[in-house]
């Protein structure tokens, strides 16, 4: 509820305020998402949380560029970009930022199985370390890692995922959107975020760390953090998916389980795995969109390359997005993104398609079409030989109801398999429907 007042507010300010511009902002209305559900207070699904903290970026940085008179300029004005720099850090840790996408992301698992939580953002300051996801019993973590041990091993990694992929959806937003072009240090951040994360738990302080939360917390389980440090607890569920949960040992306050794993609960092997995963989460800083860039010229195309490399529940996965349209055209074009799914076994491609705007009618109606194809590990899990070919299509038509307002509706299928920005591993089939409101 405090989320929709924030954003109908926003979009009240800025459609009074709104400077003629070539750039345009768009504020996503998801008002209903067949994905999400109702477990404890404000649970929004994966694509909610990412519309709701997309708005909030996007808005917040063309109301900075309004205060300075710069909503028509490719370029900031000096204070202004300091002014967005001090925004964009200070506001990690408050409600529908950057920091709560990454624990949405994580509840959306616990979500879709009935597990409650907390997101901790709600209860944060900027000074403090880590931030939990809590009220998360034991008994449910030793359920979903019984019955769904890939979705287990998805938990510790979905929030460094929803994290990479925000920057993706602020750059499709400013080359195919005409999104004010402002984002480039809050794209470098949430890069550096997963990065200085994996890299953490590759560290002595990371262990030192992990071991003092679990020396200092008191006997009660709903105020701990579901796992500790994610991507330690990754790699260590990664390479254990029929361990049970209850054989990483009782809490040293002598109540429940201990939840965390440091470096010493892994084995060389699997040390040698989590360094590997550190080093590679550097590819994504190969992104020229953390520069002020709008494209390449390519005769009559502009065109953008981004490099990505997420975790998966089976393993990792590399990707090469190609951003692609016509040069005199401001709204709408391709991104094709190509990927390599790596487990133990083997690596094997997919490819994805997106078209933005792909028809178009004179009625003020549009069409977005999106599909996949792909071969990743049949169990989805990390020593799987056995791999099977997979897809996935989202049909999105949007409609004009006012030159500011479109309204949307999207269905999309899946047959069983891991997307970045889908949250079911299993074969699923979702609706959505939203309001867009457009601002010139």
């Amino acid at each position: 509820m405090k989320a929709g007042l924030v954003l109908f507010a926003l979009s009240l300010s800025l459609t009074a305020n709104a400077a003629e511009s070539p750039y345009r902002l768009t504020l996503q209305l998801p008002l209903y998402d067949s994905a999400a559900q109702k477990v404890t207070g404000f649970s929004p699904s994966l694509m909610q949380a990412h519309a709701l903290t997309q708005d909030y970026y996007l808005g917040s940085h063309r109301l900075i560029a309004e205060l300075f008179g710069t909503a028509d300029q490719e370029r900031s004005h000096r204070l202004e970009g300091f002014a967005l720099i001090a925004f964009d850090f200070f506001s990690q840790v408050q409600p529908l930022a950057t920091t709560w996408l990454h624990e949405e992301a994580h509840r959306s698992v616990l979500n879709q199985y009935g597990i409650r939580s907390h997101n901790g953002v709600y209860d944060a300051s900027i000074s403090d370390g880590t931030i939990p996801v809590d009220e998360v019993r034991d008994v449910d973590l030793i359920r979903l890692k019984s019955e769904h041990p890939a979705d287990f091993v998805r938990l510790s990694t979905a929030g460094m995922e929803a994290e990479s992929q925000f920057a993706l959806h602020l750059e499709k937003a400013q080359f195919f959107d005409r999104a004010l072009p402002r984002q480039h240090f809050l794209i470098l951040l949430s890069h550096l975020g997963p990065i200085s994360y994996r890299n953490l738990c590759d560290s002595r302080s990371g262990d030192v760390a992990t071991r003092d939360d679990l020396a200092t917390e008191g006997p009660d389980e709903m105020k701990r953090d579901f796992t500790g440090f994610d991507c330690v607890s990754y790699v260590y569920d990664l390479f254990r998916p029929d361990e049970p949960y209850e054989a990483r040992g009782p809490h040293p306050s002598g109540e429940g389980i201990a939840r965390y794993r440091s470096r010493d609960d892994l084995t060389a092997t699997e040390k040698e795995y989590l360094h590997r995963m550190a080093l590679y989460s550097w590819v994504n800083l190969i992104d020229p969109f953390w520069f002020v860039f709008s494209g390449w010229e390519w005769g009559d195309r502009m065109w953008a390359l981004t490099l990505r490399h997420h975790l998966t529940p089976f393993g990792h996965s590399f990707e090469q997005n190609v951003f692609l349209k016509d040069a005199d055209v401001q709204e709408g074009g391709q991104l094709f993104i190509a990927r390599q799914y790596t487990n133990q076994q083997k690596t094997l491609p997919g490819l994805e398609w997106q078209c933005i705007g792909c028809q178009t009618w004179s009625d003020g109606l549009s069409l977005d079409v999106s599909t996949a194809v792909w071969w990743q590990p049949r169990t989805l899990l990390y020593r799987e030989r056995t791999w099977e070919p997979g897809g996935f299509v989202a049909l999105k038509l949007h409609k004009d109801v006012r030159t500011w307002a479109a309204v949307f509706a999207e269905v999309m299928s899946k047959t069983r398999g891991w997307m970045a920005d889908e949250i079911d591993l299993a074969p699923a089939t979702h609706v959505r429907l939203g309001i867009n409101l457009r601002v010139e």
